[in-house]
């Protein structure tokens, strides 16, 4: 298989912890929270007494500042609704999120595990912090690189529609085109351009299925962009925050923008979890015929080896990520060589990588389970083992009583408090 990492280079945030409302004693630090999805699901629903409480509960608790809820990429991706019927609902979860969580988010995993990456790399004195791992600017989504130059192109050919719809031929055409763009840009002598409703219809069109923040509205962001004025980077950044914004992506986004546009922004993790199927599938016909020839203790033995051994599956999984990660990102090799990367990263021992080695170890312990058991892997105990990636970065973490019971070597490793009762956090908080 290929590489199953696809990340945009980029350096480490360097995000504020926000830390307590004003009335706080500063000395104390809040309880970093990672609520489970199905609790912002209950809190959002009105009928539900219990979650009404917990969000009573979880409200004063953040008011007196003893709580700093976190939400991820998981977490809006589980829960944008599936259907227009459940858009109320949906809409409902993500007040509830920005409610108790704000803007203090996750970064997203794969930079998240590229930052923790490169600390090892490069000889970091401390491992990922929490300053890595989380956000204060409610940007979670992933970093955008090619879609400022998509919607150039699509302007600039609306633009030749104009301009070809006002000459009457080629060589007046080119003339016109090369009196109005200067090195790929409008030049600004002819921003007047804008002001013409064919072209401002096509900037709308253009624009009309993406969720905006207010700078295209209010400051001809598009148009500064197109003139030059405003870099590529920044125009993707500021689409970058358009998505995240939480209301935008569950409110919008969901609906506006096309399946397969969807499937390309988070085809990573459907194909890391096909791989993981695969791998898993795999692993669990060997068992079958081995069970055949020999004894169970045997059988055990050789599915910790298959698994857990420093060639079984999740060590050559890991090895590939991280191999990709190195790959997809052409700004390390500017520090380090490959060699260097394999001694330093990908031999490093697991735990290292904190939001990484989390998912390893819990699709371990998941896959160990199940082969010794009836339970079969499911797509959706994938989705759960990826919240295991903040594990390491919270001080309190919910989920069911099943991901709870994979969890206990992840608690020995990172110290977090697991557990699959939301009346435990409450207590705890």
């Amino acid at each position: 298989m290929g590489i199953i990492w696809s990340v945009a280079p980029s350096s480490c945030w360097e995000p504020r912890l926000i830390v307590a409302e004003a009335h706080r004693d500063q000395s104390e630090k809040p309880l970093i929270v990672y609520l489970d999805s199905s609790d912002f699901s209950n809190m959002a629903n009105p009928k539900n007494a219990e979650g009404q409480r917990t969000l009573e509960h979880l409200r004063t608790s953040k008011r007196e500042g003893r709580i700093a809820p976190v939400f991820s990429a998981f977490h809006l991706i589980e829960l944008a609704h599936i259907d227009a019927a459940s858009k109320d609902a949906a809409q409902r979860r993500a007040d509830i999120v920005l409610e108790l969580c704000g803007d203090r988010c996750f970064t997203y995993w794969t930079d998240l595990v590229n930052c923790e990456a490169r600390h090892l790399a490069f000889g970091s004195a401390e491992r990922s912090s929490r300053e890595d791992a989380i956000r204060d600017d409610g940007v979670w989504f992933p970093p955008l690189t090619g879609i400022a130059r998509g919607f150039k192109q699509a302007a600039f050919r609306d633009i030749e529609k104009l301009i070809a719809s006002n000459s009457s031929s080629r060589a007046e055409r080119r003339k016109i085109k090369s009196n109005f763009v200067s090195g790929g840009w409008i030049r600004k002598r002819h921003a007047a351009i804008f002001d013409a409703p064919d072209i401002m219809e096509s900037l709308r069109a253009n624009l009309r299925d993406w969720p905006l923040t207010d700078r295209f509205r209010h400051e001809n962001f598009f148009a500064k962009y197109l003139m030059g004025s405003v870099s590529e980077n920044e125009f993707n950044s500021e689409m970058q925050k358009s998505i995240s914004n939480v209301r935008n992506f569950v409110g919008h986004y969901y609906d506006r923008i096309k399946d397969e546009d969807k499937a390309a922004t988070f085809g990573w993790l459907r194909d890391l979890g096909t791989t993981i199927i695969d791998l898993y599938s795999d692993l669990r016909s060997k068992s079958s015929a081995a069970a055949a020839h020999a004894g169970s203790d045997m059988v055990r033995r050789t599915l910790i080896a298959e698994v857990s051994g420093p060639k079984g599956w999740i060590a050559r999984l890991r090895e590939r990520i991280l191999r990709s990660v190195y790959e997809a990102d052409p700004s390390i090799a500017t520090r380090v060589n490959e060699d260097q990367w394999q001694t330093r990263v990908v031999q490093s021992k697991l735990g290292a990588i904190p939001a990484l080695d989390a998912v390893m170890i819990g699709l371990e312990s998941h896959t160990l389970t199940s082969l010794q058991g009836d339970r079969t892997l499911r797509r959706s105990d994938i989705g759960d083992i990826f919240h295991f990636a903040y594990l390491p970065y919270v001080d309190i973490f919910r989920c069911d009583r099943y991901a709870s019971e994979l969890t206990r070597r992840l608690t020995d490793l990172f110290g977090a408090s697991v557990t699959s009762r939301i009346s435990t956090l409450l207590a705890e908080v």
